[in-house]
Protein backbone atom coordinates (compact mmCIF):
# COMPACT_ATOMS: atom_id res chain seq x y z
CA UNK A 1 0.00 0.00 0.00
CA UNK A 2 2.78 2.13 0.23
CA UNK A 3 2.14 2.85 -3.20
CA UNK A 4 -0.80 4.98 -2.22
CA UNK A 5 0.83 7.31 -0.13
CA UNK A 6 3.96 7.94 -2.91
CA UNK A 7 2.57 8.63 -5.58
CA UNK A 8 4.66 11.30 -7.45
CA UNK A 9 3.73 13.71 -10.61
CA UNK A 10 6.66 13.58 -13.28
CA UNK A 11 6.10 16.07 -16.29
CA UNK A 12 3.91 13.96 -18.59
CA UNK A 13 5.00 13.97 -22.67
CA UNK A 14 1.74 15.33 -24.77
CA UNK A 15 -0.75 12.54 -25.49
CA UNK A 16 1.05 9.99 -22.69
CA UNK A 17 -0.93 8.74 -19.96
CA UNK A 18 -0.27 9.99 -16.25
CA UNK A 19 1.13 7.56 -13.89
CA UNK A 20 3.00 7.14 -10.07
CA UNK A 21 6.52 6.94 -11.33
CA UNK A 22 6.16 2.88 -10.80
CA UNK A 23 4.50 2.30 -14.26
CA UNK A 24 0.75 2.61 -12.96
CA UNK A 25 -1.89 4.87 -14.05
CA UNK A 26 -3.91 6.74 -12.02
CA UNK A 27 -6.89 5.33 -12.96
CA UNK A 28 -5.09 1.80 -11.78
CA UNK A 29 -4.08 3.53 -8.47
CA UNK A 30 -7.81 4.78 -7.94
CA UNK A 31 -9.11 1.15 -8.55
CA UNK A 32 -6.15 -0.19 -6.06
CA UNK A 33 -7.35 2.35 -3.27
CA UNK A 34 -11.23 1.45 -3.80
CA UNK A 35 -10.51 -2.03 -3.66
CA UNK A 36 -8.30 -1.84 -0.29
CA UNK A 37 -10.80 0.94 1.32
CA UNK A 38 -13.93 -1.70 0.07
CA UNK A 39 -11.95 -5.02 1.66
CA UNK A 40 -11.18 -3.35 4.90
CA UNK A 41 -14.60 -2.36 5.45
CA UNK A 42 -15.79 -6.08 4.77
CA UNK A 43 -13.05 -7.12 7.18
CA UNK A 44 -14.58 -4.43 9.87
CA UNK A 45 -18.28 -5.82 9.23
CA UNK A 46 -16.94 -9.00 9.85
CA UNK A 47 -15.05 -8.47 12.75
CA UNK A 48 -18.68 -6.79 14.35
CA UNK A 49 -20.46 -9.80 13.31
CA UNK A 50 -17.71 -12.37 14.90
CA UNK A 51 -17.87 -9.89 18.41
CA UNK A 52 -21.23 -11.24 19.78
CA UNK A 53 -20.09 -14.80 18.58
CA UNK A 54 -16.70 -14.48 20.83
CA UNK A 55 -19.12 -12.62 23.60
CA UNK A 56 -21.50 -15.54 23.70
CA UNK A 57 -18.36 -17.87 23.76
CA UNK A 58 -16.86 -15.53 26.72
CA UNK A 59 -20.31 -16.05 28.05
CA UNK A 60 -20.17 -19.52 28.34
CA UNK A 61 -16.62 -19.98 30.13
CA UNK A 62 -17.90 -17.36 32.66
CA UNK A 63 -20.75 -19.42 33.25
CA UNK A 64 -19.96 -23.32 33.19
CA UNK A 65 -16.02 -22.90 33.44
CA UNK A 66 -14.85 -25.11 36.48
CA UNK A 67 -12.58 -28.21 37.06
CA UNK A 68 -14.94 -30.86 36.54
CA UNK A 69 -16.43 -29.13 33.59
CA UNK A 70 -12.30 -29.05 32.34
CA UNK A 71 -12.22 -32.63 32.58
CA UNK A 72 -15.70 -33.97 31.11
CA UNK A 73 -15.92 -31.74 27.87
CA UNK A 74 -12.46 -33.12 26.18
CA UNK A 75 -13.60 -36.83 26.06
CA UNK A 76 -16.94 -36.00 25.35
CA UNK A 77 -16.08 -34.20 22.55
CA UNK A 78 -14.04 -36.95 21.40
CA UNK A 79 -16.51 -39.36 21.29
CA UNK A 80 -17.64 -37.17 17.63
CA UNK A 81 -13.95 -37.04 16.21
CA UNK A 82 -14.45 -38.33 12.78
CA UNK A 83 -18.14 -39.32 13.67
CA UNK A 84 -16.70 -42.23 15.49
CA UNK A 85 -19.32 -42.80 17.82
CA UNK A 86 -22.44 -42.47 15.49
CA UNK A 87 -20.15 -44.66 12.49
CA UNK A 88 -19.91 -47.64 15.12
CA UNK A 89 -23.58 -47.19 16.47
CA UNK A 90 -24.45 -47.18 12.88
CA UNK A 91 -22.87 -50.39 12.11
CA UNK A 92 -24.78 -51.91 15.28
CA UNK A 93 -27.73 -51.22 14.28
CA UNK A 94 -26.99 -52.62 10.97
CA UNK A 95 -26.40 -55.55 12.20
CA UNK A 96 -30.26 -56.40 14.09
CA UNK A 97 -33.21 -57.14 11.62
CA UNK A 98 -35.31 -54.60 14.56
CA UNK A 99 -32.76 -52.10 13.65
CA UNK A 100 -31.58 -52.10 10.37
CA UNK A 101 -33.57 -49.51 8.94
CA UNK A 102 -32.09 -46.78 11.79
CA UNK A 103 -28.76 -47.95 10.79
CA UNK A 104 -29.41 -47.59 6.90
CA UNK A 105 -30.73 -44.01 7.71
CA UNK A 106 -28.23 -42.88 9.92
CA UNK A 107 -25.19 -43.89 7.79
CA UNK A 108 -26.96 -42.25 4.65
CA UNK A 109 -27.13 -39.08 6.79
CA UNK A 110 -23.29 -39.00 7.79
CA UNK A 111 -22.39 -40.33 4.08
CA UNK A 112 -24.84 -36.72 3.15
CA UNK A 113 -22.86 -35.41 6.26
CA UNK A 114 -18.97 -35.87 4.89
CA UNK A 115 -20.02 -34.73 1.46
CA UNK A 116 -21.80 -31.16 2.26
CA UNK A 117 -20.08 -30.46 5.39
CA UNK A 118 -16.16 -31.38 5.25
CA UNK A 119 -15.70 -31.77 1.92
CA UNK A 120 -17.64 -28.71 0.33
CA UNK A 121 -19.11 -26.22 3.07
CA UNK A 122 -15.80 -26.07 5.02
CA UNK A 123 -13.23 -25.67 2.15
CA UNK A 124 -15.75 -22.80 0.53
CA UNK A 125 -16.14 -21.22 3.10
CA UNK A 126 -12.65 -21.54 5.02
CA UNK A 127 -13.37 -19.90 8.39
CA UNK A 128 -11.06 -19.59 11.10
CA UNK A 129 -11.65 -20.75 14.19
CA UNK A 130 -12.71 -18.68 16.85
CA UNK A 131 -9.43 -19.44 19.20
CA UNK A 132 -7.46 -17.68 16.52
CA UNK A 133 -8.86 -14.70 16.95
CA UNK A 134 -9.05 -14.53 20.84
CA UNK A 135 -6.03 -15.72 21.34
CA UNK A 136 -5.52 -15.15 24.95
CA UNK A 137 -7.53 -18.76 25.37
CA UNK A 138 -6.00 -21.56 26.84
CA UNK A 139 -7.34 -24.62 24.73
CA UNK A 140 -8.19 -27.90 26.26
CA UNK A 141 -7.82 -30.42 23.21
CA UNK A 142 -5.48 -29.54 20.60
CA UNK A 143 -6.58 -27.06 17.71
CA UNK A 144 -8.39 -28.44 15.09
CA UNK A 145 -6.52 -28.07 11.92
CA UNK A 146 -9.75 -27.69 9.77
CA UNK A 147 -12.00 -24.52 9.00
CA UNK A 148 -14.79 -24.06 11.67
CA UNK A 149 -18.05 -23.64 9.54
CA UNK A 150 -20.28 -26.11 10.03
CA UNK A 151 -19.03 -27.53 13.42
CA UNK A 152 -18.61 -31.27 11.83
CA UNK A 153 -19.12 -33.02 15.47
CA UNK A 154 -22.81 -30.65 15.51
CA UNK A 155 -23.55 -31.95 11.89
CA UNK A 156 -22.74 -35.69 12.55
CA UNK A 157 -24.37 -35.78 16.00
CA UNK A 158 -27.86 -34.43 14.90
CA UNK A 159 -27.77 -36.49 11.13
CA UNK A 160 -27.12 -39.53 12.90
CA UNK A 161 -29.25 -38.84 15.94
CA UNK A 162 -32.51 -37.78 13.57
CA UNK A 163 -32.39 -40.52 11.65
CA UNK A 164 -32.20 -42.69 14.35
CA UNK A 165 -34.71 -41.27 16.54
CA UNK A 166 -37.53 -41.18 13.56
CA UNK A 167 -36.84 -45.06 13.14
CA UNK A 168 -36.26 -46.07 16.83
CA UNK A 169 -37.49 -43.68 19.84
CA UNK A 170 -35.65 -45.77 22.19
CA UNK A 171 -32.45 -45.57 20.88
CA UNK A 172 -32.64 -42.27 19.18
CA UNK A 173 -33.60 -40.21 22.34
CA UNK A 174 -30.50 -40.67 24.17
CA UNK A 175 -28.70 -40.22 21.04
CA UNK A 176 -30.12 -36.89 20.90
CA UNK A 177 -29.26 -36.28 24.21
CA UNK A 178 -25.11 -36.97 23.23
CA UNK A 179 -25.64 -34.95 20.51
CA UNK A 180 -26.43 -32.06 22.27
CA UNK A 181 -23.82 -32.39 24.91
CA UNK A 182 -21.64 -33.27 22.47
CA UNK A 183 -22.20 -29.62 20.31
CA UNK A 184 -22.11 -27.61 23.61
CA UNK A 185 -19.10 -29.30 24.19
CA UNK A 186 -17.76 -27.41 20.99
CA UNK A 187 -18.46 -24.03 22.45
CA UNK A 188 -17.14 -24.94 25.44
CA UNK A 189 -13.51 -25.56 24.38
CA UNK A 190 -13.75 -22.93 22.70
CA UNK A 191 -13.52 -24.58 18.57
CA UNK A 192 -16.51 -23.52 16.75
CA UNK A 193 -18.39 -20.14 16.99
CA UNK A 194 -22.05 -20.33 17.91
CA UNK A 195 -23.43 -20.22 14.25
CA UNK A 196 -20.70 -22.99 13.52
CA UNK A 197 -22.69 -25.22 15.71
CA UNK A 198 -26.46 -23.91 14.75
CA UNK A 199 -25.42 -24.77 11.11
CA UNK A 200 -24.69 -28.08 11.98
CA UNK A 201 -27.46 -28.75 14.11
CA UNK A 202 -29.65 -28.09 11.40
CA UNK A 203 -27.82 -29.37 8.62
CA UNK A 204 -27.42 -32.23 10.80
CA UNK A 205 -31.82 -32.54 10.98
CA UNK A 206 -31.86 -32.25 7.16
CA UNK A 207 -29.40 -34.83 6.85
CA UNK A 208 -31.22 -37.20 9.12
CA UNK A 209 -34.49 -36.66 7.40
CA UNK A 210 -33.16 -37.06 4.14
CA UNK A 211 -31.33 -40.16 5.07
CA UNK A 212 -34.62 -41.64 6.69
CA UNK A 213 -36.15 -40.87 3.39
CA UNK A 214 -33.64 -43.18 1.58
CA UNK A 215 -33.87 -46.02 3.88
CA UNK A 216 -37.46 -45.78 3.80
CA UNK A 217 -36.79 -46.74 -0.14
CA UNK A 218 -34.35 -49.21 0.58
CA UNK A 219 -36.41 -51.21 3.72
CA UNK A 220 -39.85 -50.64 3.36
CA UNK A 221 -42.18 -50.87 6.30
CA UNK A 222 -43.40 -53.72 7.06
Amino acid sequence: MDRLYLLRHPTQEAGASPDDGYGNSYTENRYIAIRWLKDNIENIEMERIMSWEIDFLDGIQAIFHCEWMDTLMPPLSSLGDAGIIWIVLSILLLLFPRTRRAGVASAFSLILMLISGNMILKPLISRMRPFTVNTAVTLLIPPPGDFSFPSGHTFASFASSTAILRNHKRIGIPALILAVLIAFSRLYLYVHYPTDVLAGLLLGILAGYLGNLAARKLLPPS
